[in-house]
């Protein structure tokens, strides 16, 4: 476990968002968009329900259903099981919508992709338990898998498309006070050096 990411996935999809979003903005303006390379702004975001959950690398705490407490789980759904059953384009791409969707509120789009992931997670360690990520032909397991996919595909999509459309906004001035290395700002905080970021913008 990285305990650098533990409990902040959903700022780390945020901080990606921004980054993408900032990429974007350089993209516009470059003379020559094609040799910036648009593969320079990727970022990727899981809906895998195990990441969001205290059961990431085996059941935690009380388990009266007898579920797995061998750490291998996460790979077997996320890794080994994909491989498995050779997932596809075409298996993933009917669970998409069609239409990428504007997000209003971001970091709350977040938040609500996290929370969905985590509905999964015990159905996750019930099929684990009846050994559906040993057979290919398990049509329960298959979807779960496609599903998730398409899920994180959806977001990312999204947020994506609602970075281009964010990145062709004015970006707004923050004034010198409001610099979080202002000793002078008033949530200036001493043990860290620094005060939070300006409301996001």
């Amino acid at each position: 476990m990285n305990i650098r990411y533990t409990g902040l996935q959903a700022y780390s999809i945020i901080e990606g968002y921004e980054r993408v979003k900032a990429g974007m903005r350089l993209y516009r303006r470059v003379s020559d968009p094609d040799s910036y390379g648009f593969s320079n702004i990727a970022s990727l975001y899981s809906a895998m329900p195990l990441h969001d959950s205290i059961h990431h690398d085996g059941w935690s705490g009380e388990n009266p259903k007898g579920y797995t407490r061998d750490p291998e789980i996460h790979g077997r759904f996320e890794s080994n099981y994909v491989d498995l059953i050779g997932t596809a384009e075409s298996d993933v791409l009917k669970y998409i919508p069609r239409d990428a969707r504007y997000l209003e509120d971001p970091w709350q789009a977040a938040l609500n992709h996290s929370l969905d992931a985590r509905n999964f997670v015990e159905d996750i360690y019930r099929l684990d338990l009846r050994g559906a990520f040993r057979n290919k032909d398990d049509q329960e397991a298959r979807e779960m898998v496609y599903k998730r996919i398409a899920a994180g595909a959806t977001f990312l999509r999204d947020l994506a498309y609602t970075a281009w459309i964010e990145s062709a906004k004015p970006v707004p001035q923050v004034k010198p006070i409001d610099q979080p290395h202002n000793p002078e700002n008033p949530r200036f905080n001493p043990a860290a050096g620094s005060a939070p970021a300006p409301p996001h913008q």
